[in-house]
């Protein structure tokens, strides 16, 4: 007899979830699901390469898989269940999904280990649709949820803000008198506590029998969202074990809640006294650096980056990047790029650069910011020639750049640019457009931006209104064109 469990209207994508018996859950594979030990293949070399790839590189991973996976074809032993989820984990963690879907589609059976690798590896992607599209098709076709499943369930909640359906997993797991582990309890308070629900947070996490650091950094970062930074602070210094992600979650939020003189204390307690910098902390530091306008402090977590050998780490770079630029230190910022080479991959058309889109999109930034413009239209060509990925806020930043200086030719380049990588339609872009044609003195192509866009909205009648003011044909033109629209 099947016990069915219906999430009510709390859940809008899961209508049942069909369960084999009465008895709660029994927990198939108690193993995280990630690749394990290879299962018995007389595959002997092929075993051997696979499970000594390297662990960090994708592209290693992928071929290990793809290797492993016509091994297993080729002996005829895919079709066997710990075979097929063994590889179906290769290509899990080789991240390649689309192979991963295939292949968990084509399978004849699929347990709950063959489905919690596939819906883990794009909870790790952050496919949260994705996630909660196989949770459904998991219900429907009867198969039980492990922690694990659960746990990345309740993280795509988490992501969503998707409260009812978090509710919905939740309730449940109680029904089904789950036993809930410390792990499993933790994906639940977070959901809450990333919904907004601080009552049911303090509740569960009163309720905890077994608390680790993950709980407490949980409860933390809930009052810093809703505000509470004396109550976080309170829990923070009653902590009994302060990781770095505790300090990390402090002094950030105390930051972002306008505490910026007790968070740089905290910062200065945490060099003293508490765990090494990541690379968190030196990007929370060199905010807060940058927020204050403390250079000093700035180039002191420089330093420490320095000494820790982690400077070149790209997150840290970005951040020191940004850090010089905002105290006005473009030439330091310069250095601090210049010092790595560029390191591209080749693809069919041209190469692109990997490491240092978000490093150029900051300088580029900080360049206009300070009136660099030389330098910043310098880095941005080279972002397009060498096929990075550019990003709206820095093409803004380079439209900006070319009102400024009046080059309407370049001006019109980049106008391109956006039409070319699809960005066209954007609301902020057509407005930085519209000003920057206005100030070049083309009031026509201007107008062209505005009339093409499809959203007309008070942030665009607002830069047309001021385009037109400037070359002292306000009012006229701007109810001739109210007429045109409405008649249309």
């Amino acid at each position: 007899m099947q016990l069915r469990l219906t999430l009510r209207a709390n859940c809008s994508r899961l209508r049942s979830f069909p369960l084999p018996d009465h008895r709660p859950l029994l927990f198939v594979d108690s193993r995280t699901p990630g690749t394990g030990n290879p299962p018995s293949l007389e595959l002997n070399g092929v075993q051997h390469r696979c499970c000594h790839s390297p662990p960090f590189s994708c592209s290693g991973t992928e071929t290990a898989a793809e290797t492993f996976h016509a091994a297993a074809i080729k002996k005829g032993s895919v079709q066997g269940v710990s075979v097929a989820n063994y590889v179906l984990a290769l290509y899990a963690k080789a991240r390649n999904l689309g192979d991963a879907q295939k292949m968990f589609d084509a399978l004849p059976e699929r347990d709950v280990r063959a489905w919690t690798i596939l819906l883990s590896a794009f909870a790790r992607d952050g496919s949260w649709r994705m996630v909660l599209d196989l949770f459904r098709d998991m219900a429907i076709e009867g198969v039980c949820p492990n922690h694990f499943t659960l746990s990345s369930v309740l993280k795509c909640c988490s992501s969503l803000n998707e409260l009812k359906l978090g509710k919905g997993v939740h309730g449940w797991i109680i029904r089904n008198q789950i036993h809930v582990d410390t792990v499993l309890a933790n994906s639940v308070l977070d959901v809450y506590a990333k919904c907004g629900d601080i009552n049911a947070v303090e509740r569960l996490f009163d309720l905890m029998r077994e608390k680790n650091t993950i709980s407490w950094n949980v409860m933390i970062g809930a009052y810093l969202r809703g505000g509470n930074a004396e109550k976080s602070f309170d829990l923070f210094q009653s902590m009994p074990y302060k990781d770095v992600a505790s300090w990390n979650t402090i002094i950030d939020g105390l930051m972002q809640n306008g505490s910026e003189r007790r968070a740089l204390e905290l910062l200065y307690e945490m060099k003293v006294k508490g765990p090494v910098f990541n690379e968190v902390t030196f990007s929370i530091a060199l905010v807060l650096a940058s927020f204050l306008s403390l250079l000093e402090v700035g180039r002191q977590v420089h330093g420490i980056a320095i000494r820790l050998g982690v400077n070149s780490n790209e997150f840290i770079r970005t951040s020191l990047i940004d850090m010089y630029c905002k105290c006005g230190e473009t030439e330091k910022a310069s250095v601090v790029f210049n010092c790595w080479p560029l390191m591209f991959r080749s693809t069919k058309n041209c190469e692109i650069a990997y490491e240092d889109a978000y490093a150029c999109s900051s300088l580029v930034s900080g360049f206009v910011k300070n009136g660099n413009y030389e330098d910043a239209f310098e880095i941005f060509s080279t972002m397009v020639r060498k096929c990075m990925k550019v990003d709206k806020c820095t093409i803004t930043s380079i439209i900006s750049a070319c009102a400024n200086v009046g080059i309407l030719e370049l001006g019109r380049k980049i106008h391109a640019y956006i039409l070319k990588v699809g960005y066209y339609q954007d609301v902020h872009l057509s407005s930085s457009l519209i000003d920057m044609y206005s100030k070049c003195g083309s009031l026509d192509d201007a107008s062209s931006v505005f009339e093409q866009s499809k959203d007309s909205n008070v942030v665009l009648w607002t830069s047309m209104i001021f385009s037109f003011a400037l070359h002292g044909r306000a009012m006229q033109d701007c109810l001739k064109k109210v007429m045109n629209i409405s008649c249309s």
